[in-house]
């Protein structure tokens, strides 16, 4: 659970809490600390990390572009 706790820490540390996107992120992050904290495998927590996973490759994606269009010198 220590482990569990400091990873989803560390995820909303880098989260914009100014973003709707980053802050669904972190909702559902929430979530599955809640469901993890029942101890049992249910079909909802597989659901949630399913849409928490592709939350976060969609948040992958905007940081990668965002970091290439810097790297180019153009402005966002």
């Amino acid at each position: 659970m220590l482990q569990r706790d400091t990873l989803l820490h560390q995820v909303v540390l880098h989260l914009n809490p100014h973003d709707p996107k980053d802050q669904r992120i972190r909702t559902l992050v929430d979530r599955v600390r809640e469901l993890t904290d029942q101890g049992v495998f249910s079909n909802e927590l597989a659901n949630v990390l399913i849409e928490l996973r592709d939350a976060t490759g969609e948040y992958l994606k905007k940081e990668w572009n965002r970091v290439k269009t810097e790297s180019t010198g153009k402005q966002a």
